[in-house]
Parts: C-alpha cells; sequence; structure tokens
C-alpha cells in the first residue's frame, strides 16, 4: 500500500473526492461501523476521521488505540478538513466556527467564530515584503468570506459578498474565486476587494485553465467576461 493509499478510501473503499492542489483528501460517504464519517484525510500513516456529529479521531497505521480524540459538539460539514503539513495543523469547520487542531498533540491551537454556519475551509499563500504569507480562506452561510493566518487564527480581513457561500473557493495568482447561492464572486486574495461578479444560479464551481466554470458557463478569470 506505501504511505499514501491509492485512489480509494480505506474506509469506506469509496474514490476520493474534492481532492485538492496541495492536499489529498477524501470525504467518505458511509461511515465504519461506527459512527457516520463527515470526512477523512490521510496524512502519512496518521488517519484523521470526522464524524458528522462533530467527533475527531486521529488513528496512526497498525494502533488500535487512537492517538487524539477531540469532540466539537457541532455539526461538521462532508469534507470540511484542509491540513497545513508545514504547520502539522489540520483546520475544519464545526457549526459556525473554524478550528486548528495540532496533529502531534490533538489540542486545539485556535478558533474563528463565524457569521453562520461555516463553509469548508480553504488554505493559500500570498508572498509580502517579509516572505510568503500561509493563509486560510473560509465563508458563511451569512455572505461573509475570511481570510486569517493560519498559525495565529488572526483574521487579515473580512468580506461581505452578501449571498451565503457555497462552496469552497478557489485561489490563482493573488485572486480568489467564490461561488455564492446568486452570483460568483472574483476577489484580491491581499485585500478582499471585489475585482468582479457575475449572476449565476449554481453553487458549485471551478477553476480550470484560466477561467472559472460555474452554472454551465465559462467566466473569464481575469475579468469575469462569460465565453460564448
Amino acid at each position: 500500500m506505501g504511505i499514501w493509499p491509492d485512489n480509494t478510501c480505506l474506509m469506506c473503499d469509496m474514490p476520493w473526492k474534492n481532492n485538492r492542489v496541495l492536499y489529498d483528501g477524501s470525504p467518505c460517504c458511509r461511515g465504519d461501523g461506527e459512527e457516520s464519517l463527515a470526512c477523512c484525510l490521510w496524512l502519512g500513516a496518521l488517519c484523521l476521521k470526522m464524524g458528522a456529529d462533530g467527533r475527531l479521531r486521529g488513528e496512526k497505521l497498525g494502533e488500535s488505540e487512537p492517538l487524539f480524540a477531540f469532540e466539537t459538539g457541532k455539526r461538521v460539514r462532508r469534507g470540511s478538513m484542509a491540513a497545513d503539513v508545514l504547520f502539522k495543523t489540520l483546520y475544519f469547520a464545526a457549526g459556525d466556527e473554524i478550528l486548528a487542531l495540532d496533529l502531534e498533540s490533538g489540542e486545539i491551537l485556535w478558533s474563528l467564530r463565524l457569521n453562520g454556519e461555516a463553509q469548508s475551509p480553504m488554505l493559500f499563500e500570498l508572498a509580502g515584503p517579509g516572505g510568503i504569507l500561509p493563509l486560510l480562506g473560509a465563508g458563511d452561510e451569512s455572505g461573509s468570506f475570511f481570510a486569517v493566518c493560519r498559525e495565529s487564527g488572526e483574521t487579515l480581513w473580512r468580506a461581505e459578498i452578501g449571498f451565503p457561500i457555497a462552496d469552497v473557493a478557489a485561489y490563482a495568482e493573488g485572486r480568489l474565486y467564490i461561488s455564492c447561492t446568486k452570483l460568483v464572486a472574483c476577489l484580491d486574495a491581499s485585500s478582499g476587494d471585489v475585482i468582479w461578479f457575475q449572476n449565476t444560479e449554481a453553487e458549485r464551481g471551478i477553476l480550470h485553465d484560466g477561467y472559472y466554470l460555474a452554472g454551465g458557463k465559462a467566466f473569464r478569470a481575469s475579468d469575469g467576461l462569460s465565453s460564448p
């Protein structure tokens, strides 16, 4: 098997979904007999299991006892985890909060309360005068989107888009692309300022080859114009 599993989840044998550019993740479609899983994530030999009821376990291959266990007490979204291997930290959404968990100790490093139920977080980096700034982006059902320092949990900026954020944001070349219930918005990743937005009924989107694809339309990433 090697360090990384193949293209299926070892707990439910379902194909991986929502693979991230930086991190391999596999939200499960059913439980493992113990609980209903919202998602699972493999980091080397460490398997992180997140229950839909907010229970989190860290398990190592070949060991019967979990390395750590944690209960959020809140509902967890399917596929709501993102991991930073540099800081050895897991970030996840639970209810109206984003939490950062130390993967070695199982302790919560920081938490951030949003304005509504939190959407799944995503990770991106910005270049600044002092070097690379590792950030986390997350939106909520109220239409707010937050850019947060991964290490401290301090909010860098907050943007009010006005419509519930429906999907994980995409990042490329200093811009964030966000699908909401009524529109697609492109934000400046360093400030949160709106660069462009377009109306669409799609609640999911994907960034591909210079276009943001949503609702059967291809919006040019540079200016948001729809491709014929």
